[in-house]
């Protein structure tokens, strides 16, 4: 290793680091537990003006646990509910300005190669909610290769295997992440996730405990020049929920405007299953982006959709029923209502004058 040291700057180079065990311990309010094992690292540089470059990186082991202690943020429950009383100001609220990416504070981190050899596992406490919750993540397998700040035509690629408590991640793609307009595309599927162990997070958003229930999720996106296109197609089994005293004062069931026990009720199929695919877009530079509420103003929309879905059929039916009876056609009372049949001419592709009574109820 070569240090140059005009003072107050430094520059190290040809750095080499084999470590057999690594510990740490950092107290607060996020508490970390960290233990590394048989950590190398080839070839870093490393800069007093905040420069790191790093050609491989290779761990063997990682455990951790982080814990966040109560006396931080406010969690969803403890949260005063909001108010429709609007607080008058002498002057209106600035908009906020458009984001600039990537930031002009942005260190200087170049990764030729980083992976995980023997694994890690992760758990994670959370002391905020009420009961506690925790989540073991145990990763398998984890790479990520060409990450450089300085370079937005550096293409990073990222693969992922993992146990979240007992459910099998999966996640691998592709990035251009230091654009000025990103540019990414991300597969990640989820099989067979116990959903009571969301429930200190899902429930005071639902209004209601989540006492059973499994969920096999896929999502699909990708951004181009900033702009989010995605899809999460999602299959949900034997879902449980136990009441809560707010329930009925969730988000779901005031946006939806039917009770979320009643939602669920009318999507579930004859076994049980409930199959939902939710389409989600943004601008990932907009000062007003954020993925928590795009993914929930998504699932509205869906869910709105799949509960007037039926009522807009039966509506359709009646009004093609009454449609053939103006007509003055007889009808056979025990065959089940269908559509009146459009005649067309040998070879037309156009409606006739005698038939566009039907179309508007048809296009309904």
């Amino acid at each position: 290793m070569d240090i140059d040291n005009p003072d107050p700057q430094w520059h190290a180079r040809g750095l080499d680091l084999a470590l057999a065990s690594l510990s740490a311990a950092v107290p607060g309010e996020l508490a970390t537990l960290l233990d590394i094992k048989d950590f190398d690292l080839v070839r870093g540089t490393a800069a007093s003006r905040g420069e790191y470059t790093v050609e491989q990186v290779a761990i063997g082991r990682v455990d951790a646990s982080l814990t966040r202690r109560s006396g931080g943020d406010v969690s969803a429950e403890q949260a005063p509910a909001p108010t429709s009383e609007k607080v008058e100001t002498e002057e209106e609220e600035e908009k906020p300005a458009a984001r600039t990416w990537p930031p002009e504070d942005l260190p200087v981190i170049r990764i030729g190669r980083f992976g995980l050899l023997d694994g890690a596992k992760i758990t994670v406490s959370d002391e905020t909610r009420s009961p506690p919750a925790t989540t073991v993540a145990q990763i398998r397998s984890l790479s990520l290769e060409n990450v450089d700040t300085t370079d937005p035509a550096a293409r990073s690629s990222l693969r992922l295997a993992a146990l979240l408590d007992d459910a099998e991640l999966n996640a691998d793609g592709w990035a251009l992440p230091f654009q000025p307009k990103p540019d990414f595309e991300l597969r990640a599927n989820v099989n067979e996730l116990r959903l009571p162990s969301v429930n200190p997070y899902v429930g005071p958003e639902v209004g209601l405990d989540v006492v059973n229930g499994r969920l096999t999720a896929r999502a699909d996106a990708r951004a181009e020049d900033g702009q989010l296109k995605g899809e999460i197609r999602a299959r949900v089994v034997d879902l449980g929920f136990a009441d809560r005293p707010e329930a009925g004062s969730d988000r779901i069931s005031q946006s939806v405007g039917v009770p979320l026990t009643t939602i669920v009720e009318l999507l579930q199929d004859a076994d049980g299953s409930i199959d939902l695919t939710l389409p989600f877009e943004g601008d990932l530079l907009s000062p007003e982006f954020d993925y928590s509420e795009m993914l929930w103003s998504g699932l509205f929309r869906v869910l709105r959709a799949l509960i007037v879905a039926p009522f807009k059929l039966i509506s359709a039916s009646m009004d093609l029923a009454a449609a053939r009876r103006e007509k003055g056609e007889a009808s056979d009372a025990s065959a089940p209502p269908g559509p009146m049949p459009i005649a067309f001419a040998p070879g037309a592709a156009t409606i006739p004058p005698e038939a566009k009574g039907c179309s508007p109820a048809c296009s309904r």
